[in-house]
């Protein structure tokens, strides 16, 4: 039955032609071919409809379900995620306030899609501008390793320098005396071994020897060395000679004493990239510590601006020198060259001039 049957039955009901049970029957008999929406119900209540017959409607044609709900709309927003060395920095979005990391990390969310502006800062670093784009529901994930300024790590060095002293036990020693052993190696790489005996002051002396040889000494008065008189390889080890004036004279310029006396008298400036690496510049040369735990100079590398000098010093094995200070027994300068090229010096004793 159609709506528009249903409700001329029920007109003929209030005509007194038939009753509401002939009505509900003939539904039950026939069914209906129109939904108990709530426009329906309310046209047959209208027309005089009973509950019972309302009811019967319901059951046999139940209102539709209502619509699906629309789909989420597509996101359109996202985040950035940063992260600085060293923890912690400021961050600002676009020139706004500036957020602090924690951990060196920090989340930027309900971003709209565009190109952002972001700055990095923290105090005593060059500051970090960067662009990043947001066009995914994904992280956009960044990462940033701030360099310090100039004035920082020249404050750094000045620590490392003061901790490096430290570790010595004071100012370098100006004089001192050593015995031991060395290991000459000269251009071609060719090896000898020697007995080292060393006396460091005003006036310097080093002195090689060995029974096949014989000796062979340098004198030295600051920057200027001479073999010394009368200390003479024998003939059929002559031919050594100028091997071990090399060898001694670079001996003389970067044994630890020497090193820092020379950073020490002044013209270097002195800075850090915060780990234990220590670079002393002039004008004219450059020495790059590299310290190790206890800040004890382990290497030295040495150049010269000019790019003619240049060697590469190791320490090792320090031992008590004097009152509490540190003096290390074995130095090894390696020379440039095709070959192994340098002298190696391993001392059984160091101890201060006159003891």
């Amino acid at each position: 039955m159609t709506l528009t049957g249903v409700v001329r039955m029920l007109s003929g009901v209030k005509q007194g032609i038939t009753d509401h049970p002939r009505v509900l029957a003939f539904v039950n008999k026939r069914g209906i071919d129109f939904a108990a929406t709530s426009e329906n119900m309310a046209a047959l209540t209208a027309a005089g409809a009973t509950q019972e017959l309302l009811d019967r409607v319901m059951a046999l044609k139940p209102p539709p379900p209502p619509p699906a709900p629309p789909p989420p709309p597509k996101p359109v927003t996202g985040k950035l995620r940063v992260s600085c060395e060293p923890a912690e920095c400021g961050v600002s979005l676009n020139g706004g306030a500036e957020q602090s990391t924690s951990g060196g990390k920090l989340e930027i969310g309900e971003l709209p899609y565009q190109e952002y502006g972001l700055e990095f800062r923290k105090s005593g670093y060059e500051a970090r501008r960067e662009k990043l784009r947001v066009s995914s529901e994904n992280p956009t994930e960044f990462s940033v390793i701030l360099q310090p300024l100039p004035e920082t790590k020249a404050a750094w060095g000045k620590q490392l320098l003061s901790a490096m002293e430290a570790a010595l036990g004071g100012t370098a020693p100006r004089t001192l005396n050593a015995t031991g052993g060395a290991s000459s190696w000269n251009e071609q790489g060719s090896q000898s071994e020697w007995s080292f005996h060393v006396a460091i002051g005003t006036q310097s002396v080093y002195e090689l020897s060995n029974p096949p040889s014989g000796t062979f000494s340098l004198t030295c008065q600051g920057e200027t060395c001479n073999p010394t008189k009368g200390k003479n390889l024998k003939k059929n080890a002559a031919g050594e000679a100028a091997a071990l004036n090399t060898n001694l004279r670079q001996f003389h310029r970067y044994h630890l004493a020497a090193v820092l006396q020379r950073v020490s008298a002044g013209g270097f400036q002195v800075s850090s990239d915060g780990s234990r690496h220590l670079l002393a510049a002039s004008g004219a040369e450059a020495y790059e510590f590299m310290l190790d735990e206890a800040n004890l100079p382990v290497t030295v590398h040495y150049r010269s601006s000019d790019g003619l000098a240049s060697a590469t010093v190791t320490y090792g094995d320090y031992a008590e020198f004097g009152n509490g200070a540190k003096y290390p027994r074995l130095t090894s300068i390696a020379l440039p060259g095709e070959k192994q090229h340098g002298i190696r010096a391993k001392f059984d004793a160091v101890r201060p001039s006159g003891k």
